[in-house]
């Protein structure tokens, strides 16, 4: 085993633990949380945003920190996350078990928001995404990628704002594919490359951001 393997690896579990740790002293959920956090740095979505979804929020990190930079602003908000998983209860948050794609999920999520009530804030000016497509063994990986790309943009278009923003997270391999296919719906697509603090290999997680 090579000296620069070894440096390699003791540094993806030197990195690990500083997450750990940091999760635990911070009292978050999962590292997760990072990912989120270096991107709000970036780009600044959270802040102005009044109406926030949160897809794949499980175990509920994402939310977590949403609320946490909603409270150092003046102003009213509305924090709303879907899951098939279930997650344990976070104050000021409604929380929705179901596949976001599913009919009786989205009524759901219609009725919380008051659409077709004529008010002012029944969508969302954010939607974090941080799904990703699961392929079974005897799926075509191509064709789940596409009907997964297809069910987001149907969903963004029923339930994001005119003037939203996106984010979401996505196979890296298919970039060229979702920029192509979510061209339909967005002007504006922005690809962001962060460390991941969850896959076992040290690997990137790829995000697209999205905005008419």
């Amino acid at each position: 085993m090579s000296k620069a393997f070894k440096t390699h690896s003791w540094f993806k579990h030197y990195s690990k633990g500083l997450y750990i740790r940091k999760v635990r002293t911070q009292d978050y959920r999962a590292s997760s949380v990072f990912v989120l956090k270096s991107i709000e740095g970036k780009y600044n979505l959270i802040e102005n945003c009044v109406t926030i979804l949160g897809l794949g929020t499980a175990p509920g990190c994402w939310v977590q920190y949403v609320l946490e930079v909603k409270k150092k602003t003046s102003g009213t908000y509305k924090v709303v996350a879907i899951d098939k998983m279930p997650m344990e209860y976070i104050n000021e948050v409604c929380f929705i078990n179901g596949e976001y794609t599913d009919c009786n999920t989205q009524t759901r999520l219609e009725v919380e928001m008051g659409m077709g009530l004529n008010t002012k804030h029944s969508k969302f000016s954010l939607i974090l995404a941080d799904v990703c497509a699961s392929v079974p063994r005897d799926r075509c990986i191509v064709k789940t990628v596409l009907e997964s790309i297809k069910s987001m943009l149907a969903f963004v278009t029923r339930f994001l704002s005119k003037k939203g923003l996106l984010l979401y997270r996505f196979f890296p391999q298919y970039q060229t594919a979702i920029r192509a296919w979510f061209r339909y719906c967005f002007r504006y697509i922005i690809s962001i490359w962060v460390a991941s603090t969850r896959e076992r290999n040290g690997s990137s997680a790829m995000y697209v951001l999205c905005s008419c």
